[in-house]
């Protein structure tokens, strides 16, 4: 069968599957048979696997899978217990950056009082991951041809540069969100006017060529530059179908001009809470500085 690539995918039926087709461990997932083991270096192993995973494409740990057996006898379960994902967790804690994962709710059940505990390994979004070692060195992993092997010198280069310069570009959103929001504020001044229409136009140009270098690195912000990019691009429309009007004799220009401008300035504050929410993401997970021009802040304040 094919091995599961959603975290939902992970069935009581795909396990079976797997452990009757003499599955064991791909690059992408990996078998484990108990949780709450307090071994230090059973929770190494744990470390060793989670930042693998991450530092590779991403993955799975299954806990409650044996690797001794046959079949469906593999399948052992752990404790049921609401406290499984708060093990898991004090179990990666010592990774740097934290390791980002997600655990199948609720979890697969094998009997009354055992079930299988999945958690999905997300691949590293900022830099490699690393640990301590009982030996006190930073230890390094990743997956390569179905093996675990520390990375070596030029990857591990490689992924802090290619970490160092996704966060450029991704400055390079923030300023451009701040440049737009500024943008807007001014559109916004012309509200109520029945002589004369904003000449602002805003540029998203940056933000999407680089959107999926902030989907990657701040995936919760993807849903507010969305409506964003919505709000701005009709704005963009209404000038433009706006703006042969203004050098035309017209009966009743003065109004739709009235109209226009309250269009422009409605959709300004309705994007203003969007870009609220993106800026602050960015400044707090990224340290990115607040942005000042004469008497506006980015974020702007209320």
């Amino acid at each position: 069968m094919a091995v599961p690539r959603q975290l939902s995918d992970w069935t009581h039926d795909a396990l079976i599957e797997l452990v009757e087709d003499g599955y064991h461990e791909p690059d992408s997932f990996d078998f484990k048979e108990v949780l709450d083991s307090h071994d230090r270096a059973y929770t190494e192993r744990i470390l060793k696997s989670a930042t693998s995973l991450a530092n590779t494409r991403g993955g799975f740990l299954i806990f409650g899978v044996s690797e001794k057996g046959v079949g469906r006898e593999r399948i052992v379960g752990i404790p049921r217990s609401r406290e499984n994902q708060k093990h898991f967790s004090d179990k990666v804690q010592r990774a740097e950056p934290p390791v980002e994962f997600t655990v199948l709710n609720p979890q697969v059940p094998v009997d009354d009082t055992r079930a299988v505990l999945v958690v999905e390994i997300h691949k590293a979004r900022r830099g490699p991951h690393w640990y301590r070692s009982a030996r006190g060195v930073g230890e390094f992993w990743k997956r390569s041809e179905g093996t675990v092997r520390v990375m070596t010198y030029s990857e591990i280069e490689e992924a802090f540069t290619n970490y160092s310069e996704r966060v450029a570009m991704l400055h390079v959103i923030f300023v451009s969100l701040a440049d737009n929001w500024l943008r807007l504020k001014e559109m916004s001044q012309h509200q109520g006017s029945d002589t004369a229409i904003s000449p602002v136009v805003t540029d998203m140009s940056q933000i999407r060529q680089h959107l999926g270098v902030l989907n990657s690195l701040c995936p919760e912000a993807t849903g507010s530059i969305f409506q964003i990019l919505r709000i701005c691009d009709s704005l963009t429309t209404s000038l433009q179908v706006m703006l042969p009007v203004v050098n035309i004799g017209l009966t009743g220009k003065a109004a739709l001009t009235r109209e226009h401008n309250r269009t422009m300035a409605y959709g300004a504050e309705r994007a203003q809470p969007h870009f609220e929410t993106v800026l602050t993401l960015l400044q707090d997970r990224f340290g990115f500085e607040s942005v000042n021009a004469g008497d506006n802040r980015i974020p702007p304040v209320q």
